[in-house]
């Protein structure tokens, strides 16, 4: 075998690799007797449209052999080398060779160590190539030699390959947030010959989770010869971090793809929620790491959402907003006057939160007031307005004014009172004699803020002639109607030394419309609402009697795993008291059942693809009650 010429440079890794050679790039040329050598910098990226085969060819005065630079491309894993050349220029006996080689090839030319080779005996175009064994990612160098023939060997010319067929990056990689922000999930598609992968991703504090190891740089977690096409990482809820990467082979400056900058955060909490003349107002915490919210609210029935909110997905009951920059929204009103509303809340990062916990609330507005009453003192400087309690609720609006109900100017405290809790039912404001005053009040319900219509009154205070007061009568009289009398008459009863009207109660010195005796009347509510029907006495004292807290309902729902196999149903386990009936629904909607029987349930036909929401609701004698629980599916690398 001839010596043969050869020109060598470090290799740079690419998929093709074009022919390399002296003469560009700041080449030194040395001539050492009859050999010629090239050199240049380690990893100087050579283009081949600025080399002519006479640059790196051994000729002899006359064209080269070659009339175009050969081009080299790897076929990945498939171990395969594909060399398309033109030879030319041919004289006697000419022909074409390529020698492929794991190590350097010898700088004298000699064929030691090669692994494969290719030789073309006919002279012209072709396309040749190289079959071999050995792992895809390590460093190759080629020789294409060409001879005019048949001698000298100076007619020789040789073009010097270094390439790597490594397999090509995955076309991308996506992320997924688990529930509560703590973990990551990177994903990619296989990449074509490719048998392991290599996946990085920036780190905040120094810190690698458990299976994955820091790099020298300090700030990336990396896993090296990974077999599957996605794997989960434990990361910091709220923390910001830079980017995540994945290419198929070493070194980590081929091709990668990459997912960007992410944040995962922690699921938020719905707070309270509530309705106030149909507006309703959620309150959430803040979330580290997030940079908006998406509040929903879950109607009771189908309905239109209002302005500033969308409906969420295809949904008919549930209406979004986003974004919502801070953690609390008072901007959805028009509300329907029910109860069985819901609220919940995701936050999001660079990637939606697991939902939070539903609070349920009500626009229904309670009953108003009933019996309003007013009164004066005998100077005409005070005044006191009362009213009967509303069965069930302790808590009003009040309001006072001297220009008209609902006109200014109003009144301040204590006639102006957003949270008035009785007993007594009754306020007591300073007057100026000879004035006409408006009051009116409203039911407040404490849990939704809403309030019922209004009941109101007037008074004009004038002072009277000086009398009796209460406790003023001596000598074992009673004070009745400004006169000291020895008992009170008829349709009256002592109170204080004052007689009072059957069916009203003394209040700081006067007599306050609070009953009708004889009347109708609800007893104080137990913890969940319950009451008992009485009548009246003269003192305004109601017969009913409080229920026990052991009539309350209650409803529990279980799941016997919070998460499942993507595809399987749920199981359920339920138990209730002091209902009448249940049914159990879930959302998204695909499971329905109103005739439970029991204690266990599975969803079949509904199977669990994504988070899916279960509520028992159930009839009892206080009302509606209910209960939900959520089921997830378990991330694919757990499932495997």
């Amino acid at each position: 075998m001839k010596k043969r010429f050869i020109h060598f440079i470090q290799h740079q890794s690419k998929k093709t690799l074009t022919s390399i050679g002296g003469g560009l790039f700041g080449a030194m040329v040395l001539v050492v007797g009859a050999l010629i050598f090239s050199t240049f910098s380690p990893n100087t990226q050579l283009a081949s449209a600025t080399l002519s085969p006479q640059s790196i060819g051994l000729g002899k005065g006359v064209a080269a052999c070659f009339s175009s630079v050969p081009t080299v491309t790897c076929s990945g894993g498939n171990n395969v080398i594909t060399v398309n050349r033109n030879a030319s220029n041919c004289g006697a006996n000419p022909y074409v060779r390529d020698v492929l080689f794991a190590t350097v090839a010898p700088s004298d030319g000699s064929d030691t160590g090669y692994i494969a080779e290719q030789i073309g005996l006919s002279c012209g175009g072709g396309t040749e190539y190289i079959s071999f064994s050995g792992n895809a990612s390590t460093k190759y160098y080629l020789q294409i030699q060409g001879d005019q023939g048949p001698t000298p060997s100076i007619n020789d010319q040789i073009y010097f390959y270094g390439l790597n067929c490594s397999n090509p990056a995955p076309a991308s990689m996506s992320y997924s947030c688990a529930a509560g922000g703590g973990s990551v999930l990177f994903s990619w598609p296989a990449a074509p010959g490719a048998t392991d992968y290599y996946p990085r991703f920036s780190t905040t504090g120094g810190f690698c989770p458990a299976g994955w190891t820091k790099w020298t740089d300090g700030t990336t977690c990396y896993i090296n010869s990974f077999a599957g096409t996605s794997v989960w990482a434990a990361i910091t809820p709220g923390a910001s971090y830079s980017n995540a990467w994945v290419h198929s082979g070493e070194p980590p400056s081929y091709a990668v793809a990459q997912t960007g900058a992410f944040t995962c955060v922690a699921t938020p909490t719905m707070s309270t929620a509530s309705c106030s003349g149909g507006t309703a107002t959620l309150n959430w915490t803040p979330v580290a790491g997030a940079t908006n919210y998406h509040p929903i609210i879950r109607y009771p029935s189908p309905t239109t959402c209002p302005a500033g909110w969308a409906p969420w997905g295809s949904s008919t009951t549930d209406c979004k907003k986003y974004p919502v920059a801070g953690t609390t929204d008072s901007s959805a009103s028009g509300l329907p006057a029910v109860g069985g509303y819901e609220a919940f809340v995701y936050a999001y990062g660079t990637a939606w939160s697991a939902e939070s916990n539903h609070v349920s609330f009500s626009c229904a507005a309670p009953p108003a007031p009933s019996g309003p009453v007013g009164s004066c003192n005998a100077a005409g400087t005070s005044a006191i307005f009362s009213w009967v309690q509303t069965p069930g609720y302790t808590t009003y609006y009040t309001r006072a004014s001297t220009g008209g109900i609902g006109v200014a100017p109003f009144l301040g405290a204590p006639a102006w009172n957003d949270t008035f809790v009785g007993p007594p039912y009754s306020v007591t404001f300073p007057t100026t004699p000879g004035t006409i005053y408006y009051w009116w009040v409203h039911t407040r319900d404490p849990v939704t803020q809403a309030w019922s219509a209004y009941v109101s009154g007037t008074i004009n205070c004038t002072p009277t002639s000086p009398g009796c007061t209460a406790g003023s009568c001596t000598g074992g009289t009673v004070c009745s109607a400004g006169s000291c009398v020895a008992s009170c008459p008829n349709g009256s009863y002592n109170s204080s030394g004052l007689c009072c009207a059957n069916g009203s109660v003394y209040v700081s010195g006067s007599c306050v419309a609070s009953c009708t005796p004889g009347n109708a009347c609800t007893s104080a509510a137990n913890s969940c609402g319950m009451t008992a029907s009485g009548v009246y006495s003269n003192s305004c004292s109601c017969s009913g009697t409080v229920p026990s807290n052991t009539l309350c309902p209650s409803v529990t729902l279980l799941s016997a795993s919070s998460r499942v196999r993507s595809g399987q149903p749920a199981t359920l386990s339920w138990s209730s008291l002091n209902v009448s009936s249940c049914s159990l629904v879930s959302n998204p909607i695909g499971f329905s059942s109103s005739a439970l029987t029991g204690t266990n349930v599975s969803t079949s036909p509904l199977v669990i693809t994504g988070n899916t929401t279960f509520t028992l609701m159930c009839t009892a004698a206080s009302g509606a009650v209910s209960t939900s629980v959520q089921v997830g599916v378990l991330p694919k690398s757990i499932e495997q």
